[in-house]
């Protein structure tokens, strides 16, 4: 027998590392059905808050888990600079008590963020990138998002979310950062049997 170790893995432990999630998240639903979340929300900056909005869509995709894509926009004033920033995030949602009236979740969104900052003097834009024309440009990168909250249902197509808290990793050129995120709105259910 050479050196080397040979790894063998029996059906059974296989069949169990499948199919033990499975059961756990329960089984695809047997309708198609989405949530739309729309709400106010506000984003902590370098010790500022910068107020603004979020709309989200989420699609059921087993019984306790969904993929949930969200687009959000912060205007506002950070250390005195004119604050522009727009993302677009998507990833897994998880509520273990889908069926319950007090529903909370978890979730980890990725995508890109798009992000404006600039000060005028005497009609001169300037950016951390540098002096501009007018207007500076944006810059465009990476944000990760994890976070959680908590929904309260009013009724079979209403829901309210009482909080939603993310912490928000982004990467620009000009700036990294990480960033919290509170947000809390209305959530409707549209199609499928009533949540």
């Amino acid at each position: 027998m050479s050196g080397r170790l040979v790894f063998r893995m029996t059906p059974t432990p296989l069949l169990l590392l499948v199919l033990v999630p499975a059961l756990i998240v329960g089984p695809a639903p047997s309708s198609s059905a989405a949530d739309v979340f729309g709400g106010y929300s506000s984003l902590r900056l370098h010790g500022d808050d910068v107020p603004g909005a979020s709309l989200a869509v989420s699609w059921p995709l087993r019984t306790c888990l969904a993929l949930v894509t969200e687009v959000s926009g912060q205007f506002g004033l950070v250390r005195g600079e004119d604050l522009q920033e727009w993302s677009l995030l998507a990833g897994p949602s998880f509520s273990p008590w889908s069926g319950h009236r007090l529903r909370p979740f978890v979730h980890a969104k990725a995508g890109l963020v798009r992000s404006r900052r600039q000060v005028d003097v005497f009609g001169v834009a300037i950016s951390p990138l540098g002096v501009c024309d007018a207007t500076c440009p944006a810059e465009i990168g990476f944000a990760a998002e994890a976070g959680g909250g908590l929904d309260l249902r009013l009724s079979p197509r209403f829901v309210l979310r009482l909080v939603q808290a993310d912490y928000r990793l982004v990467r620009l050129e000009s700036d990294s950062a990480g960033r919290l995120r509170l947000s809390a709105g209305l959530v409707l259910h549209f199609g499928g049997p009533p949540k």
